[in-house]
Parts: C-alpha cells; sequence; structure tokens
C-alpha cells in the first residue's frame, strides 16, 4: 500500500498501535473508498459545460497555431500561445476526469 506523509501523520494521535497492521490496512481500505467517493461525486451540468467550453476554446486556440496569419504576426502568435497555456492545465483535467467517468459508469 502506498501511504501519503499526511495519511501517515493522522495516525499519529492514535499512538504506535494505530501502526498495527490491522490499523494500516484499515486505513488504506479507507482512502480508496474515499477516494473513490470523491470520483464518483456527480459534478453540476453548468460545471460540465463551462469545461466543456473552454475545451472548446482550448481547441480552437490550438487550430489557430496552424493559421499561416498567426504565425507570421510574432505578437499574436505570443498571445494565442498564452492564452491556450492558461487554460492547457484544465482542459488535462477535464480530460482525466472525463475518461475516469466513462470507466466508473462502464464498470
Amino acid at each position: 500500500m502506498k501511504f501519503t506523509i499526511l495519511s501517515l501523520l493522522s495516525l499519529l494521535p492514535l499512538g504506535l498501535e494505530a501502526f498495527s497492521p490491522s490499523k494500516i490496512s484499515f486505513t488504506a481500505r479507507q482512502q480508496k473508498y474515499d477516494s473513490e467517493t470523491a470520483i464518483s461525486m456527480a459534478i453540476d451540468d453548468s460545471v460540465i459545460e463551462r469545461l466543456a467550453g473552454i475545451k472548446r476554446s482550448y481547441q480552437a486556440l490550438t487550430e489557430r497555431l496552424a493559421d499561416p496569419d498567426v504565425l507570421a504576426d510574432s505578437n499574436l502568435l505570443m498571445k494565442v500561445m498564452s492564452d491556450r497555456s492558461k487554460s492547457e492545465a484544465v482542459v488535462n483535467a477535464f480530460d482525466e476526469y472525463s475518461e475516469l467517468k466513462e470507466e466508473l459508469d462502464g464498470a
């Protein structure tokens, strides 16, 4: 089992007996349950729509990077690249969420 420092530190107030194999096993199962619950929580439809809109904008900016007019204008190219990079982390997280949701729905 993989434990984070915070999960191990959360056991410290329980004393050394908390580190017995049965307690660690229970804690690991609880953490797994907590993470599954967090993944399965429904995101409001308006949030999904907003994230989908951000993804569409990201894809449009990606397409603009191939536009000869954008490539010819260094200032415009920098602006498009900057705008695209601002939403990249959100799009990647949304893609990961979507993949996990599909896996969960298929299970």
